[in-house]
Parts: structure tokens; C-alpha cells; sequence
């Protein structure tokens, strides 16, 4: 249940009560025997399963049953780990570009995709760039230019044979 490469959170963070009753379910290589709420209890036992399952806050209509949402202690512990870099590394002045090399970036990159950066993207890309940060974080909606302003950072890095490495 619990895998991370083929586990319920092997693509999202959290599952819901309903994926892991569907989870469980499906594991039962001889299936359920008749026995009333059965799935629901052996369900509970992998919940009990101590050092893997963790309740996270319910989100949605409270009107809805089954809010109950889980994660693993493996995502909690490399959510703890980024963000204790992050909060380490910040304003360390690592992979600090220079305005203009930030500049030449941009340029480089509009030149290969053939359109140009918005005003306020091209502030992000600057920023990513210059800041100094070990670690930093963009954050938007879907489609909001992400992953763009991901690979014009990657030929600034490029350019400066500056060692970075992304994810959008």
C-alpha cells in the first residue's frame, strides 16, 4: 500500500479513505469473504500500521463522506527535508547571476522559442537567477508559465556553467 514507486502515493501526496479501501480491495489475491465491513477493517489495519500512514487535515463539503484524507511518513519526512534546506540555503549567495548574465539568459531564451517573456516573467526569471538562493520557489496556477520560466533559468545556468537543477 505504501510502496513509493507503486504505493497510493507513488503520483499524489495524500489518498483518500475511498483509494485505500480500493487499494485494499484489489490487493485480496483470493477477494473478500462476506463478512459485513471486513474491507473497512482491514482497511483500519493498514491505517494502524505504525511509522507509514499519517491523517492529514479534511478538505472539501463536510457534507461528503469519507473526507478523510492520509499521506506517508516518507512524503512528510522529504517535505521536512526541503524545506529545511530551503530555510538553510536562503541567502546563502550561491548561484548568484549577475543582472546582465540574468539579462543574456532571457534574451538567449526568447531568441530560441521565439516569443517573448511578460514583464512579470522576466522579473521572475531575473530574480531566480540573481537571488543567491539555494533553493527557490515559484508558485502559480496551471499554465501560468512554470515550466518557461524554468528553461529560461536552465540557460542561464547553462551559460555559467552554473550546477542547478529544477522541477516545474
Amino acid at each position: 500500500m505504501f510502496h513509493p514507486e507503486t504505493g497510493l502515493t507513488r503520483s499524489d501526496k495524500t489518498f483518500s479513505r475511498a483509494q485505500l479501501l480500493a487499494a485494499v480491495g484489489n490487493s485480496l489475491e483470493h477477494g473478500l469473504d462476506d463478512a459485513p465491513g471486513r474491507l473497512d477493517e482491514i482497511a483500519d489495519d493498514v491505517l494502524d500500521v505504525a511509522g507509514y500512514a499519517v491523517r492529514v487535515p479534511d478538505y472539501g463539503s463536510t457534507v461528503m463522506t469519507s473526507t478523510a484524507r492520509y499521506t506517508t511518513q516518507d512524503i512528510l519526512d522529504a517535505e521536512e527535508y526541503v524545506r529545511g534546506q530551503a530555510l538553510a540555503r536562503y541567502g546563502e549567495g550561491s548561484v548568484a547571476l549577475t543582472g546582465d548574465q540574468a539579462a543574456s539568459a532571457v534574451d538567449v531564451f526568447q531568441v530560441a522559442v521565439g516569443f517573448e517573456l511578460s514583464d512579470e516573467q522576466r522579473a521572475a526569471v531575473t530574480q531566480l537567477l540573481t537571488g543567491g538562493h539555494g533553493i527557490d520557489t515559484v508558485v502559480g496556477v496551471a499554465g501560468a508559465g512554470k515550466s518557461t520560466l524554468m528553461e529560461a533559468c536552465r540557460i542561464g545556468g547553462d551559460a555559467t556553467g552554473t550546477t542547478h537543477a529544477g522541477c516545474a
